[in-house]
């Protein structure tokens, strides 16, 4: 006589075990997927921030050649919770809504480069949930991004 198929008892163990395994994979993939998020989140920071340097050290030319039009004055970026604004010269040049959850926090309300590309030293946090990036600039101008706290 031969057997016809997995009994319920088996049907439940098998069940169970899959569910232990998947409960204890999915946290760390949802904390993996969160500091990718961030680290994309910060690289573009990084990439901006460096694209506002390169634009105050050509503040001096009479026409910007990323934006197509007559600018003159600083370039700021300025910060809210939800978004970051690049300005020159009071005009309005783009903006970075945030990602869905992540929201940013700056003690400033404006970030500004001098024209040799120096700044006033600065962390920007970007945080999701519990998980934080920082992006750093020094005094001298370098840019980059580190793990929360």
């Amino acid at each position: 006589m031969g057997e016809r198929g997995w009994s319920f008892i088996e049907l439940l163990v098998c069940a169970a075990v899959l569910s232990l395994l998947a409960a204890a994979v999915l946290p760390k993939t949802a904390h993996w997927l969160e500091e990718r998020r961030l680290d994309s989140e910060a690289a573009c920071m990084v990439a901006e921030l460096r694209l506002l340097q390169e634009m105050t050290r050509s503040a001096s030319r009479p026409q910007d050649a990323l934006w197509g039009k007559n600018t003159t004055g600083v370039p700021v970026m300025r910060f809210t919770r939800r978004s970051y604004m690049i300005f020159q010269g009071g005009d309005f040049m783009m903006e970075h809504p945030a990602p869905a959850q992540v929201h940013y926090v700056f003690p400033r309300d404006e970030l500004y480069f001098q024209p040799g590309g120096d700044a006033e030293p600065a962390t920007i946090y970007i945080y999701l949930g519990a998980t934080s990036r920082r992006v750093i600039v020094d005094r001298v101008g370098r840019i980059r991004a580190a793990a929360g706290d």
